[in-house]
């Protein structure tokens, strides 16, 4: 391999055949069809490339292969923690695997507003969108997005259909693991619930209200995932008398321990209280904080993973990632 002189800057194909011994066309055809070029030629040029650092541009890239190399990322930019964790999750996973995101952020109330981002991704040309399907608005654009562009619907119980893949936690799951832990505490577990409308939301207070019963139903009360409904919502419930509360993320618990604190009682010797997600910083809660971990990160990968699946004219599917139970001091 000879040696190359470059001028500064990012190094570019006609670099990468200089170095090589090739034209530009040959390094081109190694990366965009490198089943037709010679082993030992493209070897060559394979080495060349890491050589010299070379990188594409998603706009070479494009032109080359007549893809956008962009993949759309809808989020409600609500600011909960677990959907922050798991947008971050997704942008690393989408770049890992040599996409680049394209994030836009909606409200989880206007239907309009989520209409406006999907048709903005599709006319740039995206080659799928990942939803963050957090609210039921959400789950039906994503379904209404499906029919033109391939999509994943993250944290919905929907099933798969034609270019829609679906991937979740177990919401049920880890909020029944969670109540039975609470059962040793007694009968009167209430219920800090999220707000309606939110997928994940929904399915653990339904899990709760088939655990708590008729007898127990009235305890339960809404906040909006901030430590400050948390706060007023344990209020309304320790007015009412409870054993234990499950409150519906690790926030809302924050605030749930902190109504606890002002009233001098006992966690957990007078009340236990739990969260939902497991933050970072949830073990040093005072008491640090049984709750359920969400696998975030996992969850990113394997919604990018199916999405590169769809892409490549596999079938869509679901798949149900399992939450886990941690046991700390607050219960």
């Amino acid at each position: 391999m000879s040696e190359v002189r470059r001028r500064s800057g990012a190094p570019t194909i006609h670099d990468v055949a200089r170095l090589t011994g090739v034209s530009a066309q040959t390094v081109s055809r190694v990366l965009n069809t490198p089943d037709r070029v010679q082993p030992a030629t493209r070897e060559r040029v394979m080495a060349g490339i890491r050589q010299l650092d070379y990188r594409r541009s998603p706009m070479a890239r494009g032109l080359a292969t007549n893809r956008s190399g962009a993949i759309g990322v809808v989020d409600s930019g609500s600011g909960v923690m677990g959907q922050m964790l798991l947008l971050s999750a997704v942008e690393a996973a989408a770049r890992d695997h040599g996409y680049s995101p394209r994030v836009i952020t909606t409200s989880d109330t206007d239907a309009a507003s989520l209409r406006r981002a999907l048709e903005t991704l599709h006319n740039e040309r995206v080659e799928g969108i990942v939803v963050m399907g957090n609210t039921t608005l959400h789950v039906r654009g994503a379904i209404w997005a499906a029919g033109r562009t391939p999509v994943v619907l993250v944290a919905s119980d929907e099933p798969p259909a034609e270019r829609l893949s679906t991937v979740s936690v177990n919401q049920a799951g880890g909020a029944r693991e969670l109540l039975l832990h609470l059962r040793a505490h007694g009968p009167r577990i209430g219920h800090i619930a999220g707000p309606r409308g939110w997928v994940d939301a929904d399915a653990r207070r339904e899990e709760w209200r088939r655990f708590a019963g008729d007898e127990h139903a009235h305890l339960v009360a809404e906040g909006d995932w901030t430590a400050g409904s948390g706060y007023a919502a344990m209020q309304r419930l320790l007015d009412q008398g409870v054993d234990a509360v499950f409150a519906s993320n690790d926030y809302m618990a924050l605030g749930a321990l902190q109504a606890c604190r002002e009233r001098g009682l006992s966690v957990p010797g007078d009340v236990a209280v739990t969260g939902f997600d497991d933050i970072p910083g949830a073990d040093f809660f005072y008491p640090p904080l049984t709750t359920v971990r969400q696998p975030f990160r996992e969850l990113g990968i394997r919604a990018v993973d199916l999405l590169a699946e769809l892409l490549s004219g596999q079938e869509a599917r679901s798949e149900l990632l399992q939450a886990e139970l941690v046991v700390r001091s607050s219960s």
